[in-house]
């Protein structure tokens, strides 16, 4: 049992060196009352008793100590609108702008505009004389191919344009560039009242590419300056050849590009000048789509209830003529071509 001397249990009382002067140091702490306590020591010690208190009075370095300011800080960005408007001439182009208002031949019982009326010419819209040198920055031209039930495919023509600023433009405003045409396809029906006065065409050809005509199941490439004539001041197509009168016409158009505003996406758009101290508008950006999607192109008339009888005569006439054909083919074995 001598060797296990070195692990008997030694009482404090008896240790000696540093290990027994430390320990008997923290023995001599007695438990002080908070009452008897010094205040100092008090305050050291004070542990925060709400975690959720907004207040405390233990500090970190962790957090700042630094007070917000008071003041805010904003930043003011101001456009150079002369900088704008410039941008806008620079890389867009002039236009003939015009100011589109409702047209007074309206019926007041059945509000169908008057077809015959000189100004819409049965539109409802008429307008100003134009604006030169109207600066716009298109964005897109896009086709906007639509498909119809009727004829096809047609072209809605959808482009935007950033206007330059000091332009008040509105919806239904007519937008013109000059010297840019494209291909327009026409077709209407030729009777005695468009024979005797031209018919009006809602654009503004600049050449008449192609022209047929078709009466009686028989078509007919049309010459001009014998077929018709057009008249490009007064924008109307005039018949000369009376044996077109109950033909429909169908025309390949060039025309120059025009443009209907049909919607303002920013028309509002401004800042104020705080070195002027007044608002300044800024440029305005429209949809504008091709006139031709407003426009009927094919302004066909039916036909009366007498042209309708002749029609249907001359077809029972042409069935007739028919059964004798195939009843003379029977009989002499030939073919119809022989006959």
């Amino acid at each position: 049992m001598a060797e296990n001397n070195d692990y008997f249990y030694v009482p404090l009382s008896a240790r000696s060196g540093s290990d027994s002067d430390s320990n008997s140091s923290l023995n001599q702490d007695k438990y002080v009352p908070l009452k008897d306590r010094p205040k100092d020591s008090i305050k050291e010690r004070e542990l925060v008793k709400d975690t959720d208190s907004k207040t405390s009075n233990v500090s970190s370095s962790e957090v700042s100590q630094v007070a917000p300011s008071k003041e805010t800080v904003q930043t003011i960005v101001q456009f150079d609108v002369q900088s704008i408007d410039d941008d806008i001439v620079g890389h867009g182009i002039p236009t003939i702008w015009q100011q589109a208002f409702i047209c007074p031949c309206i019926d007041p019982v059945t509000f169908a505009a008057d077809p015959l009326c000189p100004i819409c010419h049965g539109t409802y819209r008429g307008y100003l004389p134009g604006r030169k040198d109207t600066y716009v920055a298109l964005q897109s031209q896009n086709r906007g191919t639509a498909n119809t039930k009727d004829l096809g495919n047609l072209d809605l023509g959808t482009a935007k344009g950033t206007f330059r600023g000091g332009t008040h433009i509105n919806v239904l405003d007519r937008i013109t560039i000059p010297g840019l045409y494209v291909r327009q396809n026409f077709a209407f029906t030729v009777t005695q009242e468009r024979f005797d006065s031209g018919f009006y065409i809602p654009y503004d050809i600049h050449k008449i590419i192609y022209g047929i005509s078709y009466k009686d199941k028989e078509m007919h490439d049309l010459i001009e300056n014998y077929d018709y004539v057009y008249n490009k001041d007064e924008r109307k197509f005039h018949i000369r050849n009376k044996q077109l009168i109950g033909a429909t016409i169908s025309l390949i158009l060039s025309v120059t590009v025009r443009y209907i505003i049909t919607d303002i996406i920013r028309d509002t758009r401004y800042q104020y000048d705080t070195v002027s101290k007044l608002t300044q508008q800024l440029p305005k950006l429209a949809l504008l789509k091709r006139e031709s999607v407003l426009i009927n192109n094919v302004p066909l008339v039916p036909k009366s209830a007498e042209d309708i009888d002749a029609d249907h005569q001359r077809n029972q006439a042409l069935s007739e003529e028919g059964l004798r054909i195939i009843k003379n083919e029977k009989r002499s074995g030939f073919g119809l071509g022989d006959i």
